[in-house]
């Protein structure tokens, strides 16, 4: 009889539980989590009008004159979608070519993750988990700090990442939203560093973005390629269009006629460059249980529009509000809501939010009964939510 074949897996655990313990050490927590979920809800197709942009090509380019893409747009543009569509867009590439692609989503919610030396060991963790084996110089501070029970520094930091490029042709770093980082504690170091990394190595591309207006982060890179980033319309129209094939009743309110295609192209229209506006006009139209009372609804946001163009949200706003008073019960439910995700010093997630508004002073204990499902929660807040799938984080 044949000797069964031995398991790789078994003689090589020690080693690849060595590797963990050591890239854990770096950076505890998981990257790839922020990531898959703003993917999962990006409509296939969306931000291709970026990546065949002039601006983007000259970027993945080898031109060592456009090191830096800076995308800048108004609040509500989609900018974290479009980053979302450049990262897999840029992963895709690298299974092809010797290179690599890390990133970071800030966020103002998170400040405490997003100091530079939280950001450094983040971006090496992503690199050397793409290395086999690790570096020697991560293994040689692993093992130096850790006698020593101390943490890496900011300079060691950046030396363990200098030292990791040598992995790889080329590498990509991705930083979504920019101007979430406070600019005191953050951003002074961090674009500093950026240039830096570009400076001593040419094999590095930083893709950006944030608004326009922060003035640090204006001037930092006045002299960098720049693209704005607005909401495309034929990504608003393949959204709206998506969106209504999903409610059957709105697929079945507009299947007559030319109901669909009137409102594709007035919501695109009233769109004002904003993903966010066509978000919440779309969830209007499809809370509408008539023909007659869904095309009244677009009239009115499309009025609404015309009216509000300096702060096309605003009336907006003023609707989901309006909707949401509307239904007493899910209007307490829809403050309690709010006031936690404003008032927390960081996210949350559905389960803490769910706790959190069934707490009352005479109940000690809650079962799962008492607990508002994530449906209606959303309900409750009329389309100002969102719930990320995988990491169950609820967001403004």
């Amino acid at each position: 009889m044949a000797e069964p074949p031995r398991s790789t897996d078994f003689t090589n655990r020690p080693l690849a539980e060595a590797r963990l313990k050591v890239l854990n050490w770096l950076y505890p927590e998981s990257f790839e989590t922020r990531h898959l979920d703003i993917s999962r809800r990006r409509r296939e197709r969306t931000g291709e009008w970026l990546l065949k942009s002039p601006e983007f090509c000259e970027f993945v380019s080898n031109n060592q004159n456009s090191p830096i893409l800076w995308g800048y747009g108004i609040p509500g543009a989609g900018k974290t979608f479009l980053s979302s569509a450049v990262i897999s867009h840029l992963q895709i590439e690298a299974r092809k070519n010797n290179y690599v692609v890390s990133y970071i989503y800030f966020n103002y919610k998170e400040q405490k993750q997003q100091k530079p030396l939280q950001i450094l060991a983040s971006l090496v963790k992503q690199l050397a988990c793409r290395t086999s084996p690790l570096p020697s110089y991560i293994i040689d501070l692993h093992t130096r700090l850790t006698k020593e029970t101390k943490q890496p520094t900011e300079e060691e930091l950046y030396s363990a990442l200098v030292s990791t490029l040598k992995s790889f042709g080329r590498v990509f770093f991705v930083f979504d939203a920019l101007d979430e980082c406070d600019q005191t504690d953050q951003r002074r170091t961090l674009l500093p560093l950026f240039h830096r990394m570009v400076g001593e190595n040419p094999n590095i591309r930083i893709f950006l973005t944030s608004r326009q207006h922060p003035e640090d982060i204006q001037a930092s890179f006045e002299k960098s390629a720049k693209v704005e980033l607005r909401a495309n319309d034929e990504d608003i129209k393949l959204y709206i269009q998506q969106k209504i094939n999903e409610n059957p009743r709105a697929k079945s309110l507009t299947s007559k006629g030319d109901r669909l295609n009137t409102i594709i192209s007035e919501l695109t229209k009233a769109a004002n460059g904003m993903f966010l506006l066509v978000h919440f006009h779309i969830n209007l139209i499809c809370q509408q249980t008539t023909p007659r009372k869904l095309m009244a609804e677009l009239e009115r946001l499309t009025l609404d529009g015309s009216r509000s163009k300096n702060n096309p949200l605003d009336p907006t706003y003023d609707r989901a509000i309006e909707s949401i008073r509307s239904q007493p019960a899910d209007f307490e439910l829809a403050k309690s809501i709010f006031t936690w995700l404003v008032k927390a010093q960081r996210t949350l997630t559905v389960n803490e939010i769910q706790i959190a508004v069934s707490m009352e002073p005479d109940i000690r204990e809650l079962e799962e009964d008492d607990l508002p499902s994530k449906k209606t929660l959303l309900d409750a807040c009329a389309g100002l939510v969102v719930i990320d799938e995988k990491s169950g984080i609820v967001r403004l």
